[in-house]
């Protein structure tokens, strides 16, 4: 990834709009773009959206447009056709990618927040989006790796005052929780546990859906295995049975606690008919062959 900063936009005491790079995502170079909604708050633009959904950014536009009173602005959206007269927009526009022409004729050019994006998906509602969404949250807006060596190197010592900052939210007998460690060691092993799946579980788990998949397919070699198609709808059932068995859009959203559930559930995975009889018929001209 490109991390020097490019440009900057400005306005009143919003937080500035920085494009600090680019990154490569699904084999397409899309630049990295924080801040509008928070620092460090990674964005996405009108443009990106299109590009990476092989759309064109008019058609997003009009997506938002018709569905304006679901987004709040400067919380979902910003408008930045609208600031196209102060300082650095221009620029900054035209190093994401827009051209001057566009600029010029744009009614609206929108920045999204991760929530703007999301509702975005949600008026789209197709597989595909809700594939490439997935893929944009894990590999743009989070920062797994990052996340994941922060918990490694917390200390016991340090996972407790982490516990004492939620309870401080929460609850105004924090000094009596003090005197009671057991009690705090309990509920802060529950708060692990309760948490969505850490980056190195989720990866198991996905390795086990590939797993179970290619034993349905017939091998690495098999003609189903080797037929594109086919060995992503094994794989899009199987994932769909765990968010339907734990009620989540996502499967990377079920709970660390269910982890061993959610892997017992993969591993008693039966495909459907429709699927085992499209993986026979596949297979069998292999063998005719």
């Amino acid at each position: 990834m490109n991390t020097q900063m490019s440009s900057v936009l400005t306005r009143g005491d919003s937080t500035p709009v920085v494009l600090k790079g680019t990154q490569q995502f699904m084999g397409k170079e899309i630049p990295v773009v924080l801040g509008g909604f928070g620092e460090n708050c990674k964005v996405v633009t009108d443009k990106m959206v299109a590009e990476i959904h092989n759309m064109q950014a008019k058609h997003v536009r009009e997506s938002i447009n018709k569905n304006i009173k679901r987004f709040k602005e400067n919380i979902d959206f910003i408008d930045l056709a609208q600031r196209v007269g102060e300082v650095d927009t221009l620029d900054l526009l035209l190093k994401l990618g827009y051209s001057k022409q566009a600029i010029t004729q744009a009614k609206n050019i929108y920045l999204l927040s991760e929530r703007g994006y999301a509702k975005l998906i949600k008026i789209m509602d197709t597989d595909l989006a809700w594939e490439i969404h997935d893929k944009l949250i894990d590999e743009y807006f989070q920062l797994r790796e990052a996340v994941k060596q922060q918990v490694r190197k917390l200390t016991p010592l340090e996972e407790l005052r982490l516990l004492y900052q939620v309870l401080e939210v929460h609850s105004k007998e924090i000094e009596s929780v003090r005197e009671e460690v057991t009690g705090v060691r309990e509920e802060f092993q529950d708060l692990k546990d309760n948490m969505p799946l850490f980056g190195e579980e989720s990866d198991k788990l996905q390795a086990e859906v590939r797993k179970v998949g290619v034993a349905i397919l017939g091998g690495y070699k098999s003609n189903a295995y080797n037929d594109n198609s086919l060995r992503g709808k094994v794989y899009k059932d199987i994932q769909n049975q765990l968010k339907r068995e734990f009620g989540v859009e996502r499967y990377k959203a079920i709970k660390r606690c269910q982890l061993d559930i959610a892997m017992e559930i993969v591993q008693n995975y039966k495909a459907p008919t429709v699927l085992v009889t499209e993986i026979s018929n596949l297979n069998n001209q292999m063998r005719l062959a």
